[in-house]
């Protein structure tokens, strides 16, 4: 007869269901005890002013039908006839403002990295400006002296700057460059800070050669100086004289350029390249060919209308060639002879613009010939019918300095009238005058394509009487000359210092201010 193993008996089974469950209700419960689990925010309780559990192994309360539910479903149970309510805000002291700390420095963290993203040791990293909160479109020179710092061997460099530009605000951005050997240089004059590392990369420029010559495209000129336009922000440095007698480089980015050449020696004298404009593409390869010419003079005389003889006079030429703001220029300076007349020497035939100044007299704007020399005047998103109707509404109205063709012009006149002058009272906040106190004032020319400039031949400075007056004369007329204040123990107020007061001239008149100054804290 064939055996069979024997059969469990059924109540034992049965006895092992009930073994498990006592044992799993008994871990609830000491879980319970151990670490009270809270409701979920809605969450239906017996008591929302319960009090936690004791941990003193005192029974515990039996949970409700809500929470064994919540708890062994994970699912909260909401009470929709509520809205969960946030936390009551908790009542705590009011930050007090920031005193300004001129001796604080922040530090801004970068990593200079090339186009694969792989580090980039030794490149020359400098903050040289800064632009505070508020006035972010000034540019503000550093307290300190902005030396440059180089990257360690994972691309980083950790560059001090001060956190307040001034006792108003603090730095928001600053002017920053990387410079390396292999790359196109970074410049950002409006570099954002913010925490943590910032990742610079630095570019490979196209390669450029340039060959100069003079008389016949074999006589190449090997020590002939470049210049590019500014942007590109490097100079004699960043080309490298091949054994041919090219220049080459390897730091210039994809985009439009201005290059020009100059050259002086005792056999060729003076000489310069007209303002060439050039294409790069990226990574790409170009020959130019520069030659150098003769330079020419530029003769005329202030108009008729200013007495002779002449006190004080100087003339001032920008030449310049440029596609929107990006572009080439030089400048030139003559002084103006008794009898009126001047010489510019030494320059490139080239269109630009001129002024000019002496005692009492100014020269004139005169209004736009072009659209072109409209410029920023006129809507460029404009239809062309719209730029043209801008275009003759600013026909008559005087807004540029006057220009000139230095190649074509002989016995040039210079359009003059009568020079405004501004006077500024200057008191304390109890209104009594101040002595001794300096203002400033910084008429500008604007040229076109190339920026402005303060207008030379003065200082532009004068300082307060016994009365509290300063009188700055000769000034060119403008709707707005921006002019400052400076005195020991006072400042200008924070409006005043946050936007610079600013006066309009006008020709043969005085325009008077009164300004009030505070004392430093």
């Amino acid at each position: 007869m064939t055996a069979t193993p024997p059969r469990r008996a059924p109540r034992l089974g049965f006895v092992v269901l009930v073994a498990v469950a006592l044992l799993a209700i008994g871990a609830w419960f000491a879980s319970r005890e151990r670490a009270p689990v809270p409701a979920p925010t809605g969450v239906l309780a017996s008591s929302t002013d319960a009090p936690a559990p004791s941990t003193s192994g005192a029974a515990l309360d039996a949970p409700t039908a809500a929470e064994r539910s919540a708890v062994e479903t994970e699912i909260p149970v909401v009470d929709a006839t509520q809205e969960p309510r946030p936390p009551d805000p908790q009542p705590g002291p009011e930050a007090a403002p920031e005193v300004a700390d001129l001796a604080a420095r922040d530090f801004l963290i970068v990593r200079i990295v090339d186009e694969l993203q792989a580090p980039i040791f030794d490149a020359s990293v400098a903050i040289r400006g800064l632009r505070k909160q508020g006035d972010e479109g000034s540019w503000y020179s550093r307290r300190d002296t902005p030396t440059a710092l180089r990257t360690d061997r994972d691309g980083r460099a950790r560059i001090p700057y001060e956190r307040w530009t001034d006792g108003d605000a603090k730095t928001v951005r600053v002017d920053l460059a990387v410079e390396h050997p292999d790359f196109i240089p970074f410049n950002e004059t409006s570099f954002e800070l913010a925490p943590g590392e910032h990742v610079i990369t630095l570019e490979q420029g196209s390669l450029v050669w340039v060959t100069v010559w003079h008389g016949s495209r074999d006589r190449v000129v090997a020590d002939a100086l470049l210049e590019v336009e500014w942007e590109a922000q490097f100079g004699a440095e960043g080309w490298r004289r091949e054994p041919d007698g090219r220049l080459s480089t390897t730091k210039l980015a994809p985009g439009p350029h201005w290059i020009t050449a100059t050259h002086a020696s005792p056999e060729l004298g003076l000489l310069a390249s007209d303002f060439t404009p050039f294409e790069l593409g990226k990574h790409s390869r170009l020959d130019l060919e520069l030659e150098l010419k003769p330079l020419v003079v530029l003769r005329g005389r202030l108009d008729d209308a200013v007495p002779r003889p002449i006190v004080g006079g100087l003339v001032t030429l920008n030449l310049h060639a440029n596609s929107g703001n990006q572009g080439l220029s030089s400048g030139h300076s003559a002084a103006v002879r008794p009898d009126g007349t001047f010489e510019l020497t030494d320059l490139r035939r080239a269109s630009g613009q001129v002024i000019a100044i002496c005692d009492g007299w100014v020269s004139k704007q005169v209004p736009p010939r072009t659209i072109e020399e409209a410029g920023w005047q006129i809507d460029a998103s404009a239809s062309a019918s719209e730029r043209q109707a801008q275009f003759e509404a600013l026909r008559d109205t005087p807004s540029r300095a006057q220009p000139v063709d230095a190649s074509n012009a002989q016995d040039f006149v210079v359009l003059m009238e009568p020079a405004g002058e501004l006077e500024v009272h200057v008191t304390d906040e109890a209104g009594a005058p101040l002595v001794g106190v300096g203002i400033s004032a910084w008429p500008n020319v604007y040229w076109d394509g190339v920026g402005s400039m303060i207008v030379p031949g003065r200082d532009w400075i004068a300082v307060t009487d016994a009365d509290g007056l300063a009188r700055i004369t000769n000034l060119p007329v403008d709707d707005s000359v921006s002019f400052g204040a400076h005195a020991n123990g006072h400042q200008l107020r924070k409006p005043d210092r946050d936007r610079y007061p600013s006066a309009k001239i006008q020709s043969g008149k005085t325009t008077r201010y009164e300004l009030v100054l505070e004392k430093l804290p």
